[in-house]
């Protein structure tokens, strides 16, 4: 059955993969030829694994039958990502791809970004995401024409630097990683050593040990990306993170018993509002915290009495000194209100005119995006 399915299921498979470069316009928007290049060859090596996979004599022995099957379904699933991420991103690029793309290029200039930007789309479905396998930051289609919510770009173009670590551009940024890394290691470790010698509830110990795998895993590299874009873009993002928190309404105190791939959204203010004075946006950061607990109390959250546990903020502190430190360590240039760039000082603009003028704020927004754009 396999070999039969194998022979049909491959050499369709080479068929649509190939029929996917008809799919890139000839040539490609300017912006769009790197990605069109790596999707090429992407494809070319697919190609070749399926031919192997399909025609090569050892791979049809029958004590390799199992492994033939995952080999085939692994590049099934990579020609599929191909497919419905990039190609479809290339393809459907407009106008205003080439807007956004002019925006990308101001920001990353403003703050000398110290690696090759990500190509970028209006392609999301649901918030801002970078796709670093391609290259990709995606964004939802609309919100090119509203400011509000544009510095979470900024956040997104830190992710790659994670993904570059024998770049001797981003080396001090990963020793700065490496150093919060420790300290919460060390924490939660220390945690977890004293509860297994204590009478400490079950989920307790559960917690903890869940909490040190998600730090690990990714929780201090959001927090970093949220400190990046902070250190971009100033005030702006961390009045971005409360417009989502406000939007969105996810649990401000996440415990790490219900598993979540980013951190609590008040440990995530925490180190923005630290941040801010590393800065010089102390008068900033009063504003931003007393409209966050505003926003607390409104909803009724409450801090649990175990967050510090997997929350510690002597640490948090430690993290935003330590990207500080990498961020202009890689000559990063961080925001500075005197003397932003242009799009730094229209995004933080926005943010004052928003509270200065609730209800007029549209037609104001309406303005300066055109002008930005």
């Amino acid at each position: 059955m396999l070999e039969d399915y194998i022979q049909g299921a491959a050499t369709q498979l080479v068929q649509r993969a190939s029929a996917l470069k008809k799919l890139i316009p000839r040539p490609p928007r300017q912006e769009f030829q790197v990605l069109a290049t790596r999707c090429c060859r992407e494809i070319d090596q697919a190609v070749k694994e399926l031919e192997f996979i399909r025609d090569n004599p050892v791979q049809k022995k029958a004590e390799l039958a199992s492994t033939r099957l995952r080999q085939f379904r692994r590049v099934s699933a990579w020609i599929d990502r191909i497919e419905n991420e990039a190609i479809a991103a290339i393809s459907r690029a407009d106008a205003d791809e080439s807007k956004i793309h002019g925006l990308l290029f101001k920001m990353t200039s403003e703050i000398v970004y110290p690696i090759e930007p990500p190509t970028i789309s209006l392609l999301s479905q649901q918030y801002f995401y970078v796709n670093c396998d391609f290259g990709l930051l995606c964004m939802p289609l609309t919100e090119l024409h509203y400011l509000l919510h544009l510095p979470d770009i900024y956040h997104e173009l830190a992710h790659p630097l994670f993904r570059n670590e024998n770049d001797v551009r981003v080396q001090s940024w990963f020793e700065s990683f490496a150093k919060s890394m420790d300290a919460i290691n060390e924490h939660l470790t220390v945690q977890i050593i004293e509860a297994e010698s204590s009478p400490t509830p079950q989920y307790l110990k559960k917690a903890l040990l869940l909490a040190l795998l998600s730090w690990k895993s990714r929780w201090a590299e959001e927090i970093f990306c949220d400190l990046f874009a902070l250190f971009s873009v100033g005030p702006a993002y961390a009045w971005s993170h409360l417009h989502l928190h406000a939007r969105s309404g996810n649990a401000p105190f996440l415990m790490p018993d219900q598993g979540h791939p980013h951190p609590a959204d008040d440990a995530r203010m925490t180190a923005l509002l630290e941040g801010l004075s590393l800065i010089d946006e102390q008068y900033a950061a009063s504003a931003i915290e007393n409209k966050w607990r505003e926003l607390l109390g409104c909803s009724g959250q409450k801090e649990p009495a175990e967050f510090h546990r997997f929350y510690p903020k002597a640490i948090i502190r430690l993290f935003a000194k330590e990207a500080y430190i990498g961020f202009t360590s890689m000559g990063c240039r961080p925001w500075n209100s005197k003397d932003g760039g242009q799009v730094g000082q229209i995004l933080n603009k926005a943010w004052r005119q928003f509270w200065l003028d609730p209800k007029g704020y549209t037609a104001w927004e309406a303005q300066s995006i055109t002008g930005l754009l």
